[in-house]
């Protein structure tokens, strides 16, 4: 068995498109093939459980960690699959809500290594590292005797590594324009690259509300003889009443209504509690509870206080997780100008009134004025910065002329003030000096970023970051 550094090194070494931006969408470098034979070489451990396949714009880890998170509670064990990762990379590899310790994940690299190496010498190319890692996620998943299989795409669908599954259930949260140069232009060119996880005849559901999105996802899935519950259409979220929320309130409450008229088995629930804050939050939690509706239509004892107990204490890392007190510090992963407006609007209900202090960083691929246009208009304070762990980042100096050019275009309105610490530790150090104890400071932009401040912020050993306290 080798090292753990020499395992992180093996799979650093290898062709890694989250670390790139030039990459083409296309089946030259996202190889399905190449993807099957690694599987065949290990035994195909993907068939070894059920699969529940997981994509979206938006949405989709909060999808697939409440989703796993019901399903444990339930008494099933099981295996997640999600990525990025903030701080290790065992927590891509999630079996019964924790991550696998350094001694598996070696293992997992041991059995993989002469896997890849088999399949390169019979001239099907070397795997990337997101096949690699992915293909470790399922022999881990078949090495722990998982009872069921979440899996999260990591870039579109279609041609996924993850999408050489047939899974019990496909799920489909919304849509929105992230990725663009690979996945297309338009939600309907995105949405149908997502709906390439729809397989014949295996139920979907849906969170996507745009009807460009929702239309393409809904012929895809007639076509391909599938039954398709739609948020909006077949089941609903809601508040149960119009309420205040507390200040600083750290849970919320939800109502979800299958239609009884296209859904005569969808079980009705009121006043669910749910941890994860946003009303983002109440669409994707919907999306998790018409899924498993479907899955006990299908036979899987799924208990009702085991999926109370999944909404309530789930909290997804780096999901407007608050991280630290005195100031109130929250990291959210927002890295597009749907998930920044969906923080925005839940730092407005949960956290009113507080002076807010933004420390903000993006890839260069992203929509940084859209996302910096929403910020300076909802905060006081923005320290732009740059990340270091990935060289996707985009330079400060960047961001600053896009920054200055939305100041000017916004005369006589509230704005924020600019900052730009080049150094995303020192650029925290600044925001917490400029914070009093009841302001708010909130690291957003993306996965990156977050990954690189949060070990400012890790919690004693033995406490959880994603399940309970």
């Amino acid at each position: 068995m080798e090292s753990y550094q020499a395992a992180i090194e093996y799979l650093y070494d290898r062709i890694n498109y989250e670390r790139s931006t030039d990459q083409a969408y296309n089946q030259n470098n996202y190889r399905l093939s190449r993807m099957e034979r690694l599987l065949v070489e290990l035994g195909n451990p993907q068939q070894a459980a059920p699969v529940i396949h997981v994509a979206g714009s938006k949405g989709k880890g909060s999808v697939a960690w409440l989703t796993a998170e019901c399903l444990r509670e339930s008494g099933y064990r099981t295996g997640l699959y999600t990525s990025p990762h903030l701080l290790r990379l065992e927590e891509r590899f999630v079996i019964n809500g924790q991550a696998v310790d350094p001694a598996q994940f070696i293992r997992a690299v041991d059995a993989v290594k002469p896997a890849a190496h088999n399949i390169a010498e019979q001239g099907h190319g070397h795997p990337t590292f997101f096949e690699l890692t992915t293909a470790m996620a399922w022999w881990l998943f078949r090495e722990q005797a998982v009872d069921v299989n979440i899996i999260e795409v990591g870039l579109g669908g279609r041609l996924d590594s993850t999408n050489v599954c047939w899974p019990a259930l496909s799920v489909i949260t919304s849509i929105s324009y992230d990725h663009q140069q690979q996945l297309g232009n338009t939600l309907a060119e995105i949405a149908g690259e997502k709906a390439g996880i729809i397989k014949p005849g295996v139920p979907v559901v849906s969170g996507a509300t745009h009807p460009e999105a929702s239309e393409t996802i809904s012929r895809i899935a007639k076509e391909r003889g599938c039954k398709l519950r739609l948020l909006g259409v077949d089941f609903i979220s809601s508040r149960p009443k119009p309420e205040a929320s507390a200040y600083g309130s750290r849970e919320m409450r939800m109502s979800y209504h299958p239609d009884p008229t296209l859904w005569p088995s969808g079980t009705h629930r009121t006043s669910l509690k749910l941890r994860l804050l946003g009303k983002h939050q109440l669409a994707n939690a919907a999306v998790v509870l018409a899924g498993l509706d479907i899955l006990r239509e299908h036979g899987w004892d799924i208990e009702e206080s085991a999926i109370e107990a999944g909404l309530a204490t789930t909290q997804v890392p780096g999901r407007v997780e608050v991280v630290s007190e005195g100031p109130t510090t929250i990291i959210d992963t927002a890295h597009n100008e749907a998930s920044i407006e969906a923080l925005i609007d839940t730092l407005d209900e949960n956290f009113p009134d507080r002076k807010r202090i933004v420390v903000f960083s993006a890839s260069r691929e992203k929509n940084s004025e859209a996302m910096l246009n929403r910020l300076m208009l909802s905060c006081q304070e923005l320290v732009l910065t740059q990340f270091h762990i990935n060289p996707r980042a985009q330079p400060t100096q960047t961001l600053k002329a896009i920054a200055d050019n939305i100041e000017k275009a916004s005369p006589g309105q509230p704005i924020a003030k600019i900052r730009v610490v080049e150094d995303s530790l020192a650029a925290l150090e600044v925001a917490q000096k400029m914070a009093d104890q009841k302001d708010l400071i909130v690291i957003t932009g993306s996965f990156f970023l977050a990954a690189e401040l949060m070990e400012k912020f890790e919690r004693p050993e033995g406490t959880e970051r994603t399940n309970g306290t």
